[in-house]
């Protein structure tokens, strides 16, 4: 198990976990990004507003990823030709 520090919203929180402290880091900093950029698109929100909005796009974002990614793998897979070969 790995624990690093990370910054998020100037708060320092401990993680652990089994990824990498590049990985754990990577993902920290994604989502101080995502918050930044939603406290930039509507400055009026509160912190805690913006927190579960946040959790909630990414949640979503996540969502639709595994959503287009199975539907992607279904079309390859009905337009593949299964041939029989003995």
């Amino acid at each position: 198990m790995n624990k690093v520090t990370v910054t998020i919203q100037g708060a320092n929180y401990i993680m652990v976990g089994e990824k990498t402290d590049k990985e754990i880091l990577t993902i920290a900093n994604y989502v101080n990004s995502e918050m930044d950029k939603l406290k930039e698109s509507a400055p009026n929100l509160g912190s805690l507003q913006v927190s579960i909005l946040t959790s909630l796009n990414l949640v979503f974002t996540r969502k639709w990823i595994i959503i287009k990614t199975n539907r992607w793998a279904k079309r390859k897979i009905r337009s593949t030709k299964w041939r029989n070969t003995s």
